[in-house]
């Protein structure tokens, strides 16, 4: 099974966001769980969508301020992924190819220092299906 928080790095991928843009954050550090945009939708789907992102990366606990070395890294792994997934477009990936998916994944998360699906709360779990939710139909 596929590490959910990994979907959260790619989904800057899926609204074809520039390397380096870094998603507005409300600045106070909140909780996601007090975050206001859960409950107000947003008119145009793309600002939907980027504090879709923005409240997944926060849940999962992705820091932002990465070192050069680090963004180069993360770049290479996306690179890596968008071949994988480019290569089987119709198909989807392979068992293999998922596996290799699932481990670019993991390293994108180690690299961030973020939290996996699995260690969250139930309550958090709850909050980020329903904001994978918000943001499939965002990006629809």
């Amino acid at each position: 099974m596929m590490n959910l928080s990994a979907i959260t790095s790619s989904s800057i991928n899926l609204i074809n966001q520039p390397a380096g843009f870094d998603f507005p954050t409300d600045g106070t550090g909140s909780n996601p769980f007090n975050n206001k945009l859960l409950v107000n939708r947003c008119n145009n789907s793309t600002n939907e969508a980027e504090q879709l992102v923005s409240q997944i990366d926060h849940l999962f606990g992705y820091r932002k301020g990465l070192k050069a070395a680090q963004e180069k890294q993360i770049n290479s792994l996306f690179d890596q992924i968008d071949n994988i997934l480019q290569s089987n477009a119709s198909n989807g990936p392979s068992s293999e190819q998922q596996a290799q998916l699932d481990k670019l994944f993991d390293e994108i998360d180690n690299i961030y220092q973020a939290r996996s699906y699995e260690s969250l709360t139930p309550q958090e779990q709850q909050m980020a299906d329903r904001l994978l939710e918000q943001l499939d139909m965002a990006l629809s």
